[in-house]
């Protein structure tokens, strides 16, 4: 779906950032929605464009969050983490293998920092039919912990 100018009018010089950032009316955030849709879209992350862009970014911001595609279904989650400090792997709980996550947190690591895992879509009815003391859990968001 066309959610308006975004990253790849940006990286296409068609926008300036000040016209494809929003604000979310919920939080102090503030975000840069995709864009347009375009032929070769992962070429444009590795334009330089694309560099000026996050450098011009991290001036601005405290931090900056990149958010990519599943990393097993598609290539721009490796270029996504070379630009990144640091990145953080979400892993959808009971659904994604482990091998799986193994493999492509391996793949990633050659990448980038890989500072943590994030495991998503918790059943917390079930998590806490195996592990009663995490019965506090029922209201986080997400599990956090360390990589590795």
């Amino acid at each position: 779906a066309n959610v308006g100018q975004g990253l790849t009018d940006l990286l296409q010089n068609r926008r300036l950032p000040s016209q494809a950032i929003r604000k979310d009316k919920l939080t102090s955030l503030d975000y840069i929605t995709g864009g347009q849709l375009v032929p070769g879209a992962a070429n444009l992350l590795c334009a330089p464009e694309m560099a000026e862009l996050l450098a011009k970014l991290r001036t601005k911001y405290d931090l900056v969050i990149l958010d990519s595609p599943p990393s097993i279904t598609v290539a721009d989650a490796r270029f996504v983490a070379q630009m990144a400090d640091e990145c953080l792997f979400v892993v959808s709980w009971n659904k994604t293998p482990w091998r799986l996550v193994r493999l492509q947190m391996e793949e990633l690591s050659q990448h980038c920092n890989i500072t943590g895992v994030v495991l998503n879509q918790v059943d917390i009815r079930k998590h806490t039919k195996y592990n009663a003391t995490h019965i506090e859990l029922a209201h986080a968001p997400a599990l956090t912990g360390p990589a590795g």
